[in-house]
Order: C-alpha cells, then structure tokens, then sequence
C-alpha cells in the first residue's frame, strides 16, 4: 500500500476474534467487528476492525422481547398497512425507550 509521497506500507493482520450483530429496526445492516493483531512496516500492534454489510433477511421474532417492544412492532405494521410511515422511517418508539434496543 502507498500513499502519497511514494512511502510504501506494508501491513500484515491475523483476526484474534470475531463479533457480529445487527442493526436498524429491521435489521437493515450487518456490523461485524474484529479484534486483530497487526503488524505495520514490522512495528506490532493491535487493531480493530469494523464491516458493515446489508442484511435483507429481516429481523426474527423474539421470544425474549419485553412487552412494550411487542407492542410498538405492531404499531408500526398497522401505520406501515395504512400508509402513514414506511418501512424505512425513523422507528416510533419513544426517544427514552430508543436505547433498550441496544
């Protein structure tokens, strides 16, 4: 790899682990995050490594989702049915509620 100025970089990584989850209301996006040892121009060091990825397969029913959740899902089909959001609008629930998703 170079840049410029014409210094080459050579960067040499192993993935040490591994995490993935999901994201969006219906799980729009796929994060997969990495923890690496790496090595540049033989200087070690550690790195992590974020990819992101487009996820169409949707979002699962849960058996463990806390009622209110439940409840705001099927609010959201019923405005999505009569067209008063769609599909990629901003989540309803309440901005204090917004953070137990994660």
């Amino acid at each position: 790899m170079s840049f410029l100025g014409g210094v080459v970089y050579t960067v040499h990584m192993k993935v040490l682990d591994t995490s993935h989850h999901y994201v969006g209301w219906d799980w729009e996006a796929r994060m997969v995050e990495r923890l690496v040892r790496c090595e540049l121009n033989g200087v070690p060091g550690y790195a992590l490594n974020a990819l992101q990825y487009h996820h169409a397969g949707g979002r699962p029913p849960m058996k463990t989702d806390p009622v209110w959740f439940a409840d705001a899902v099927k609010e959201r089909d019923k405005r999505i049915h009569v067209g008063l959001i769609n599909k990629t609008s901003d989540c309803i629930l309440p901005r204090h509620k917004r953070n137990l998703l994660h």
